[in-house]
Formats: structure tokens, sequence, C-alpha cells
């Protein structure tokens, strides 16, 4: 959740989570992983994606690096940063997408409907 909560939304984590309760917090279903057995595997299988994350981050930063060869060495760390910045955060958007697909696929299609018709009325309302 800490990191689910940082960039999809509350229901998207309820749709997300609600299965996973469901089926794996129930004491009385003893052929299921435990909670507790589904977060340590998702702690290490973290840990072991670190090393995989770094290496796309550090071939983003050459990408960047090499996208304004022409400035001068004033304008260099800028627009180095701002290239860096801006494909991390395309990085983050093409995932995000991902996720997003991936749970409303999950998601029966009735609760789908009525959660887009939701986000629909909450955005006309914000406009």
């Amino acid at each position: 959740i800490y990191y689910l909560k940082n960039f999809i939304s509350i229901s998207d984590i309820k749709d997300l989570l609600t299965p996973m309760i469901d089926t794996y917090y129930d004491p009385e279903n003893l052929q299921a992983p435990e909670i507790f057995d589904i977060y340590n595997t998702m702690f290490h299988l973290e840990q072991e994606h670190y090393q995989t994350i770094k290496k796309s981050a550090w071939a983003t930063y050459d990408v960047a690096a090499k996208a304004f060869p022409d400035s001068d060495d004033a304008e260099d760390e800028y627009l180095r940063n701002f290239a860096y910045i801006t494909l991390l955060s395309y990085d983050i958007y093409l995932k995000k997408q991902i996720i997003e697909k991936i749970i409303d696929d999950m998601t029966p299609d009735d609760q789908t409907t009525s959660k887009k018709k939701k986000e629909k009325t909450t955005t006309k309302k914000s406009s």
C-alpha cells in the first residue's frame, strides 16, 4: 500500500487487495498461503528487483546525458537533469497505465463500469 498510494487511486488499491483479503485472510482456508507469506515473498522480490531498477535508472541517465550534445557547459546540467526527470516520469506514466489496465482487467465488469461512471461524474464536478 505504501508504494501503491503514491500513484494509483484508493479505489484501484481496494480492487487489487479485496480478492487477496477475501482469499488469503481466511483462517479456515488452510490450503492458501497466509498474508504474512505473501508479504514476505513480495518483500524478497522487491529486494531482488532493486538491481534491475538501478540498472534501468542508470541507462535512462545515459540517454538523458546524450540528449543535448550541442548545449554549453552552463546549460548541460540543467538540460541533462530535465531530460532525466522527463524520461523517468514517462517511465512511471507508462507503468501506471499498465498497472491500471491490469487492475481493470482483474475487476469484474459491473464494478469497473460503476467505477468509471463515478470517475466521470467526479471529473465533471471538479471541472
